[in-house]
C-alpha cells in the first residue's frame, strides 16, 4: 500500500516535471524583437531623418516580412523615398529607402532602418510583421517610438 502511494507520488511529480519542460522550452524558444536606438536628425538643407534598429533577441533568426510607420494619430507617416543623399554625406545611416522584400536577422542582431520625412512627428508608431509569431501569437508587433532629436 505505501509502495503504491509512493509510486503514485513519483509518476505525478515526473508528469509535473515533464509538463513544466515543455512550457519552459516552448517559452524559451519563441520569437521576440524589439526597437533599439531610435533617433530623429534634422540638419538645416535635409528633411527630417528617423532611424532604428530591429534587434532580434532571440534565439533563432527571424525574417522580417513587413514595416510600416504611423504618426500617434495612426495616419501613415508619409516617407520621402525620392530624397538622395550624397553616399559622402552619409555617415552611420544606411538605407533611405521604404521597406522592400525580405530581411533576414540573425540571433541576437539588428538591422538599422532611416527614413526621410517631411515633418517631425512627436511619437511614432512602427509596425514590425514577421514569418513567425513574435508577439502573443500574432505576427505582428506595434512599437511606439519616443524618438530623441540630434540637430
Amino acid at each position: 500500500m505505501i509502495l503504491s502511494i509512493i509510486s503514485l507520488v513519483v509518476a505525478i511529480a515526473a508528469m509535473l516535471i515533464s509538463a513544466y519542460s515543455v512550457y519552459y522550452t516552448k517559452l524559451f524558444n519563441r520569437f521576440k524583437i524589439r526597437i533599439d536606438q531610435a533617433t530623429i536628425e534634422k540638419d538645416p538643407d535635409r528633411p527630417y531623418l528617423i532611424s532604428f534598429d530591429v534587434f532580434n533577441d532571440s534565439p533563432r533568426a527571424i525574417t522580417i516580412t513587413g514595416l510600416s510607420l504611423r504618426s500617434s494619430a495612426k495616419k501613415p507617416l508619409p516617407l520621402l523615398p525620392d530624397y538622395k543623399i550624397d553616399k559622402s554625406e552619409l555617415r552611420i545611416y544606411e538605407d533611405q529607402e521604404p521597406f522592400v522584400g525580405d530581411i533576414l536577422i540573425p540571433a541576437n542582431e539588428s538591422e538599422s532602418f532611416s527614413y526621410f520625412v517631411e515633418q517631425n512627428p512627436e511619437d511614432i508608431i512602427v509596425t514590425v510583421s514577421a514569418d513567425q509569431p513574435i508577439h502573443h501569437g500574432s505576427k505582428h508587433q506595434s512599437f511606439v517610438l519616443h524618438l530623441f532629436q540630434f540637430s
